[in-house]
């Protein structure tokens, strides 16, 4: 009978370390992985400095462009008043017959 109890305080004894080592297993994986969440944190803060930079040259640009072709069309229509005049009309005639013919074909 003693070698019976022997043999289960063995394994217990040897369960209790088996716990304990996957107790330590488990405080290095997780200090592990936190040392990565942190050092992904830290990449992906940089990563959304970069494009909120990237958008913001971007932008500037745009804006630039802009303002660049408003100017040429102000530039262009106060040289040449009657092409502008012309062009508006054009585009409302055509916008006019788009509009009607749409209407037409709806009713049908």
């Amino acid at each position: 009978m003693s070698s019976r109890k022997e043999m289960v305080e063995r394994v217990m004894h040897t369960l209790s370390e088996a716990e304990s080592e996957a107790g330590d297993v488990l405080r290095e994986v997780t200090r592990l992985a936190e040392a990565k969440a942190a050092k992904a944190r830290a990449g992906l803060g940089e990563g959304v400095d970069r494009a909120e930079s990237m958008l913001r040259d971007v932008g500037s640009t745009i804006a630039e462009e802009a303002c660049s072709a408003t100017n040429a069309l102000r530039t262009n229509m106060r040289e040449h008043p009657f092409v502008a005049i012309g062009s508006a009309l054009v585009i409302g005639l055509l916008a006019g017959a788009l509009c009607r013919r749409r209407r037409t074909t709806a009713r049908r």
